[in-house]
This record gives C-alpha cells, sequence and structure tokens, in this order.
C-alpha cells in the first residue's frame, strides 16, 4: 500500500473522532519540522520590535565614541527594563508550554504503542504548533523542547516506516503467491483460473509502491514469464478451435495464419514446444489438411510433456500423471511419455 493513501485514511480515522489539524504525511512535516533543526518562526512582534529599538540605540551610542549623552543612556535604560519585563512574564508561559509539550508527548506514546498512527500524527502536529508559539527570542528554551520531542518523532517516523516496509512485503508475497497459483493451474489445465490470477497479480504489482526496486523487479521477472506462459496458452487455443471450426464445414481465415508468427520459441526436455515462424506459416499454408492437423497435434503433446517433466520436478506426480496419460491417449506409442510413466512413483 502506498504510504501517502495509508496516512491519508489514518487520518480520516482521527478526524472522525477528534476534529484537529492532522499531518497527512509525516516525512513531509519531517523535512519542515525536524526537532534537531527547526526554524524558530515563533510570533514575538512585541519584544521582537523592543529589541530591534534597544540594538538602535546602541548603534547610535557606538558612533559618538565615548561622548556622554544622557538621553542614549536614559533611553536604553528604560527599553532594557521593559524588555526584561516582558521575558519574565513570557519566561512563566514558556513553562506552561513545556509542560503541555510534555503531556502530549506522553499522550501520543500511548497512542502509538495502540498503532493508531493518525492519532499520534495528529498530537504531534499540536505538539508542533505550541513549539512555535514560543517567541523567538527564546532560543535557548526552544533548543530544550526540540530535545524533548525528538525521542517521539524519531519513533514516530521509525514505526511508519517499519508499517510501510511490512505492508510492502505482504503485497509481494500475496502477487508471488498468485503467480504461483497461475503457473499451477496452467499445468492443471486450468486456464481461466490461471487467467484471473495472473490478472489480480498484474494490478497488485502495478499498485507496489516506489522505494523497492529490487523486490519489484524480480517479482516483475515472475510475472513477466507468466505472461509470455498465458499468451502462449491462449494463441494455442484459438487455433485449435479455428481447426475444430474446419473440421465442421467452416472455411479456415487466411489472415489468422499470422498469429502464430509472434509465438515465442519455448524449450523443455530438448524440444520446442512452438515451431519457428518459417515453420509454422510453412506447414500451415502448404501442407495437406492432415498435415497441419499433425503439427497441431505434435505441439500440444510436446506441450503435454513439458507439462508433465514440471510437474515432476516439482513433485506433483498426480498433475504429471494427468499430462502423460493425455499424452497417450492423443499417441499411444510415444516413448517419452512411457518413459516418463515408468520413472512415476507407484
Amino acid at each position: 500500500m502506498d504510504i501517502d493513501k495509508f496516512l491519508d485514511k489514518e487520518v480520516q480515522e482521527v478526524k472522525k473522532e477528534e476534529p484537529k489539524n492532522v499531518a497527512t504525511r509525516p516525512h513531509a512535516e519531517a523535512e519542515s519540522k525536524m526537532p534537531s533543526d527547526l526554524p524558530l518562526t515563533g510570533k514575538d512582534d512585541g519584544l521582537a520590535s523592543l529589541e530591534r529599538e534597544y540594538m538602535g540605540m546602541w548603534e547610535s551610542l557606538s558612533k559618538d565614541s565615548l561622548i556622554w549623552d544622557n538621553s542614549i543612556y536614559a533611553n536604553i535604560t528604560n527599553v532594557a527594563a521593559e524588555i526584561k519585563k516582558g521575558l519574565e512574564i513570557a519566561k512563566s508561559g514558556i513553562n506552561d508550554e513545556k509542560a503541555t509539550i510534555n503531556k502530549l508527548i506522553d499522550k501520543a506514546n500511548g497512542v502509538l504503542e495502540k498503532n493508531n498512527y493518525g492519532g499520534a500524527l495528529s498530537i504531534y502536529s499540536e505538539i508542533i504548533s505550541i513549539r512555535d508559539r514560543i517567541p523567538d527570542t527564546f532560543f535557548e528554551e526552544k533548543k530544550e523542547i526540540n530535545k524533548q520531542i525528538l525521542p517521539f518523532y524519531s519513533k514516530l517516523t521509525d514505526r511508519i516506516d517499519s508499517k510501510f516496509v511490512e505492508d510492502f512485503h505482504r503485497s509481494i508475497k500475496k502477487a508471488d503467491s498468485l503467480v504461483s497459483d497461475s503457473f499451477s493451474s496452467i499445468e492443471k489445465g486450468s486456464i481461466e483460473n490461471a487467467k484471473n490470477c495472473y490478472g489480480e497479480a498484474l494490478e497488485t504489482y502495478k499498485n507496489l509502491p516506489h522505494g523497492f526496486l529490487m523486490g519489484r523487479l524480480i517479482l516483475g521477472n515472475r510475472l513477466l514469464a507468466l505472461y509470455k506462459e498465458l499468451s502462449i496458452m491462449m494463441q494455442i487455443e484459438n487455433l485449435r478451435q479455428e481447426l475444430d471450426h474446419k473440421k465442421h464445414g467452416y472455411s479456415y481465415p487466411a489472415a489468422k495464419l499470422g498469429k502464430l508468427s509472434s509465438l515465442p520459441e519455448i524449450h523443455g526436455r530438448g524440444m520446442h514446444l512452438i515451431p519457428k515462424q518459417s515453420t509454422v506459416l510453412s506447414s500451415l499454408r502448404h501442407t495437406s489438411k492432415e498435415g497441419r492437423n499433425k503439427n497441431l497435434l505434435d505441439s500440444m503433446i510436446a506441450r503435454k510433456l513439458y507439462m508433465a517433466g514440471i510437474s515432476i520436478s516439482k513433485g506433483l506426480y498426480p498433475d504429471a500423471r494427468k499430462s502423460i496419460e493425455s499424452v497417450l491417449r492423443l499417441d499411444p506409442q510415444n516413448k517419452e511419455a512411457k518413459k516418463m510413466l515408468k520413472k512415476m512413483p507407484a
């Protein structure tokens, strides 16, 4: 599952319970508000204005080079007193904010332990809002608060990342299982079920998130092999149906002959499942009806033997026996089928 979709879902659940401002993407939140280097953007217009005035007076004083100016001296003293008074008032409020933040961090940790990621993100957003209300003047105090927030921030992002990885591997496992089921259905002759498994596996694969390229490549290779296998089976089936129609008096569309030119060459137990393009076109266009049917029959027998060999290699002896018996019904004298049958366990 994509992490943005997951977080959006979690946040919606939180909004139903508590209408709060929720951060829908923890990493976006982290990039702009990481506790260790969060910008100091508090609103402190009153103190900031006094500070600018105070430093401006010192700038004027420095230009007069020790020439006594009673007015500047008095102004600096008065503004300094105002600033001190404002800082003492603000300091009391900051202590309250720090206490509130500590309580919220404890609450957020409890919510996170219940795997309620949306709720934890909502509380984290509230903590950041409180922290940002502290005036920029209190740099040391904000730094201390950031140190209190950092452990929870690290824990939150680690848990969400772990959940993200867990969901990815669960999806990979599901898609891989569907691919295996599809291959198994092909061996059993259940083409429709094989197609359904392939379609579901393909959709799961398309929805895998970015960031796990190697895992997606490995699964992609299996899915591609399945696509090739099913495509061949479908084209063989279409050709068989068209030949059956011909037997019942239907004319065989010449345009359909070109279909076999795209069939990939499959190797199994030393035989070609499908003849090469030139062989296929030549046999279908220039041989008799019996010759065409024989080519198709040979291809189907080769396919059954190939499937039987795969089943034996996997220890699926009942499936292998079915494939071999199917060959012997088509060709009772087939030597390779008889040889494989003798090797089968009783």
